[in-house]
């Protein structure tokens, strides 16, 4: 066997032979360059392609097996820098492509012609510009690929009409800002025959394409298991329990805008569920349903008319027990309490809800409320030893409970703490103060969030 350049094949020393021609041969190496370019991407895609480009100096071999880690993820401007007789070279190991804003129509040109032949998923991140167009993308529809996202990528029946077609094993589709060419008729078809699809995402502007029939025939797809940004009505939910003994019986993530009323009768339908992204825009008992999401790690409940809840509503999500992150909040109004004199929602209530969430790394807690700062992040600290992420921003805080506890020495820690928000104040200036008084209330807001901030670095030894 002849000798690959970097490598003595030929050693007198049998170890070192051996060795040597175990690193000649293409079934050893390339697992040694995958297990080298995962572990690079564990710190980032670039440390990867540093590890492997200079592992491509051993030898023609090892470059040649390199080659097909180094181009497994692009970007079209990276492929699009390659000399045009060497780019289909490259295309050929494409596995994931991401076709970037500002120059996709002269990269889809560029690409038109060549053969993505391993491509498994691809990204269209093109800008929105206002004209409807049509570029040559058909060179991405390959039999191999599972994974379709696009954003302001117009689209019309006949093009998902081909992509089903040339992609069998296409298993999850990502659309937003799909134009008005592609008709509610055209995807509807595309859904139903593309059988092996099991993810779907819709974005912004695409309500024209969900219509009740879709979601009848999504609520008994046995296969689903994710449907995201989806709106969901009471009378369509209620056909799919007519017609559906088991409606979504794989669904793992469920995002949907949603009534109160139709959010009663989902909850039970994705019991099953580990994600719940809902939205609604009523001011009705949203947050009891929701007690039967016993799987439930990801939990985000969002109020865009605002909206408020009582004490009894927001402790049913202390039930949740397996839940890891939990959101909830306002999109552009704040939800409040409907506190009242006999069970208002104060340190004691907030205590009994963080009890039963043992497990959150990620807490975001967007409620307009008053609690003291110290015992409830304190209680925080007891109950919530994983806490990663903590935004407490509209929550009014007591400051002198914080003032109290600083000269103690006895101070909260989260020594796994990454991220952390605070609004905290102890001053109700009203209506018609002077700038004055508000900005040395806006400096004691910073200073008091400043003091909460300290607090989860000290004592870390606790």
């Amino acid at each position: 066997m002849a000798s690959s350049r970097g490598l003595d094949t030929t050693s007198e020393n049998p170890a070192t032979s051996a060795m040597n021609h175990a690193l000649a041969l293409p079934e050893i190496v390339q697992p040694i360059l995958g297990a080298l370019y995962y572990e690079g991407l564990e710190i980032d895609v670039y440390q990867a392609k540093i590890w492997l480009e200079e592992a491509s100096e051993v030898s023609q071999l090892w470059k040649d097996c390199a080659t097909r880690f180094l181009w497994k993820k692009i970007d079209s401007t990276s492929l699009a820098a390659i000399a045009e007789n060497e780019r289909q070279a490259c295309a050929k190991y494409v596995e994931d492509l991401e076709i970037g804003p500002w120059e996709e129509e002269e990269h889809h040109e560029l690409f038109k012609d060549l053969q993505f032949n391993s491509l498994e998923r691809v990204e269209f991140r093109h800008r929105f510009n206002g004209a409807e167009l049509i570029y040559p993308i058909k060179q991405y529809m390959q039999p191999r690929l599972e994974t379709f996202v696009c954003s302001s990528l117009y689209l019309d029946d006949k093009l998902v009409d081909h992509l089903q077609a040339s992609c069998p094993a296409l298993r999850a589709i990502s659309i937003t800002e799909p134009g008005t060419a592609i008709t509610r008729d055209g995807f509807y078809r595309f859904v139903i025959a593309c059988k092996s699809l099991e993810d779907i995402t819709l974005g912004h502007t695409t309500d024209h394409l969900v219509g009740d029939e879709l979601i009848l025939h999504l609520g008994g797809r046995e296969n689903l298991k994710a449907l995201r940004h989806v709106p969901l009505r009471v009378s369509v939910l209620t056909e799919i329990l007519t017609q559906h003994s088991r409606p979504f019986p794989l669904l793992r993530e469920i995002g949907a805008s949603a009534s109160s009323q139709a959010i009663a009768l989902l909850a039970p339908m994705v019991s099953q569920a580990h994600t719940v992204d809902l939205s609604t825009g009523d001011t009705d008992d949203a947050l009891s349903p929701l007690a039967v999401l016993q799987e439930a790690r990801t939990l985000s409940l969002e109020f865009y008319a605002g909206g408020s809840f009582t004490r009894d509503q927001l402790l049913t999500l202390g039930r949740l027990t397996k839940l890891e992150e939990l959101s909830i909040g306002g999109i552009g109004i704040v939800p409040g309490l409907a506190d009242s004199a006999e069970s208002p929602f104060d340190d004691e209530a907030f205590s009994q809800l963080v009890l039963g969430l043992p497990n959150l790394r990620s807490f975001a807690f967007n409620v307009s409320c008053e609690l003291s700062c110290a015992k409830s992040l304190t209680c925080l600290l007891e109950n919530c030893p994983k806490l990663e992420e903590l935004d407490m921003t509209w929550t009014r805080f007591n400051l002198e409970h914080l003032k109290s506890s600083s000269g103690n020495g006895e101070r909260p820690v989260y020594p796994k703490i990454k991220t952390f928000r605070l609004y905290a104040f102890d001053l109700d200036l009203g209506e018609g103060e002077d700038t004055e008084e508000k900005e040395e209330e806006d400096d004691h807001c910073s200073k008091a969030s400043y003091r909460a901030a300290e607090m989860f670095d000290d004592y870390k030894g606790r």
